[in-house]
């Protein structure tokens, strides 16, 4: 979080940035557009001109032309140098944030349908069951727990530990529903749809626990799991 120190040194920064961005509206950098835009500011002085006397419309262009000479829609050296001394690198600096904060050169990228295809499928060919669905968000983000149970549901795509990685974890968040920098998980979900997409889960349980004793009481196990999560968030 910035200090008051540094939130002061940001609000000057951006009141200057404000004011050179507002010197130069209007103007351009070539003197065909500083041409075009005096011609339309000329244009407009003369609306009010209802007279067919040539006189009175040679004296009224005179006036309208001195008073938007073309140097006021030409951006000159000066604005160069504030341009490129205080704009471009503002400019490039808040870019450059942006792409680095956004940006994840280790990130994997999501599956296509052609590569979730080669992976393994549920008996009935519903669901895929296998690890390697590529996680999705930014884990700095609160959004990141619905942004992937999206995923999983949208997808179709689930493993053992999506249950409790994702599943779970999001019932948790909307339940302490804790304050983080970018807010609560509530700020991105309602409580319906985090209920839904654990019924969901719940609905996806016999496809994925089957065949041994052990793995259809793990599955029951986290089918109960799974319904106090819903008993706990219907009650909120």
């Amino acid at each position: 979080m910035l200090s008051t120190k540094n939130m002061f040194f940001v609000f000057i920064i951006g009141i200057f940035f404000l004011i050179t961005i507002g010197s130069l509206i209007g103007q351009s950098f070539t003197k065909s557009g500083a041409e075009k835009l005096q011609d339309e500011a000329i244009d407009l002085c003369l609306e009010g001109l209802n007279s067919n006397n040539f006189e009175v419309q040679r004296n009224a262009i005179k006036v309208c032309s001195e008073n938007h000479p073309i140097e006021r829609y030409l951006i000159d050296w000066f604005d160069y140098v504030i341009f490129l001394v205080f704009v471009m690198p503002l400019l490039f600096a808040v870019s450059t944030t942006t792409f680095l904060v956004n940006w994840d050169p280790f990130a994997a990228k999501p599956l296509s349908r052609t590569e979730q295809d080669k992976l393994p499928k549920s008996r009935d060919g519903s669901l895929t069951i296998a690890s390697g669905r590529s996680e999705i968000g930014n884990y700095v983000s609160t959004k990141v727990w619905i942004q992937n149970v999206r995923d999983i549901v949208k997808r179709r795509h689930i493993c053992k530990g999506d249950y409790t990685a994702w599943f779970q974890r999001l019932a948790v968040e909307y339940i302490e529903n804790h304050p983080y920098s970018d807010g609560s998980v509530r700020k991105y979900v309602s409580k319906d749809e985090v209920i839904r997409h654990l019924e969901w889960a719940i609905s996806t349980l016999p496809l994925v626990y089957y065949g041994s004793d052990k793995e259809i009481k793990s599955g029951e196990r986290r089918k109960k799991i799974l319904h106090n999560f819903i008993n706990k968030l219907e009650k909120l």
